[in-house]
């Protein structure tokens, strides 16, 4: 499966003539989401914790919960899944940008809402993007959670994973990360093409994207948990309104850090290779 993800991300560059893309606009996307989501991996460590651990429900403080996982499981713990973690969004972000430029002539006129257009090209591209990001993003939740995955290494992990069961995990992934690259990418390029300033521009888009992605994250850690497969209206049965919104702190932190460090990232690496950066003021 590894084989094939890596596979895949290579054959994109002769595929790029076809889409209308720089394949330097993949690498750009690849580059700037690993950075971003690398440099969150402890804060989605106590995130994922926060959802799955009962030691932790009913609190919300980030430093006291990191501080009891160092307490009781090392400081190691706090970077549990860090390669899954950079790998994945590698792929991930490089499918993501990628596509978004190569979808976004193609919805452009669908609706009379430029917004809309927008978040239909970004739901597309993440489409494929989480398809590849799915099996990655479960191993790290695993080597977070289950104590059976803490001494295997990122290989092991992905391997130990059917196909099947990898399938059962897309759709609760899907419904964390479409949500999530709809509204970051879209309200990102409309608040830049209105002249709004990257750094606001950018913290908006985080503020947005978290809160719409936070019910999905949630429903993504409850699912796995179970060693069956995915049913939604249990998980929204069994999280409530309260589970479905547990962690949106700790979140809401990471994601301010990662979307901003993105979006800016991904602006600075397009700019330094002679590319259009995304939301550029025509």
């Amino acid at each position: 499966m590894v084989t094939a993800l890596f596979l895949l991300l290579f054959l994109l560059p002769s595929a790029c003539p076809l889409l209308a893309v720089d394949p330097l606009i993949f690498l750009s996307g690849g580059l700037s989401a690993s950075l971003s989501h690398s440099l969150t991996v402890p804060i989605d460590v106590v995130k994922t914790r926060q959802q799955q651990d009962p030691r932790f429900e009913g609190s919300e403080g980030l430093l006291a919960n990191a501080r009891t996982i160092v307490e009781n499981e090392g400081l190691a713990k706090l970077f549990a899944g860090s390669l899954p973690t950079l790998t994945g969004y590698f792929l991930q972000g490089s499918l993501k940008y990628g596509f978004y430029d190569a979808f976004k002539p193609l919805t452009n006129g669908l609706t009379e809402s430029g917004l809309a257009n927008l978040i239909v090209a970004a739901g597309l591209a993440e489409l494929i993007g989480t398809t590849v990001l799915t099996p990655l993003e479960a191993s790290r939740i695993k080597q977070v959670t289950d104590p059976a995955f803490a001494d295997l290494n990122f290989l092991e992990t992905v391997r130990s994973q059917s196909v099947e069961s990898s399938l059962s995990s897309l759709q609760p992934c899907l419904l964390k990360m479409l949500p999530y690259t709809m509204m970051q990418l879209s309200s990102y390029e409309v608040m830049r093409s209105s002249s709004v300033p990257q750094i606001p521009a950018a913290l908006i888009s985080a503020v947005v994207s978290s809160l719409a992605s936070q019910p999905g994250d949630a429903l993504l850690s409850y699912s796995a948990k179970g060693s069956g497969g995915f049913d939604l209206a249990r998980g929204l049965t069994d999280l409530g309104v309260a589970g479905l919104f547990r962690g949106t702190q700790a979140r809401l932190l990471q994601m301010i850090l990662i979307v901003s460090v993105q979006l800016l990232a991904n602006d600075t690496i397009r700019a330094s290779l002679g590319l259009a950066v995304v939301g550029a003021v025509k």
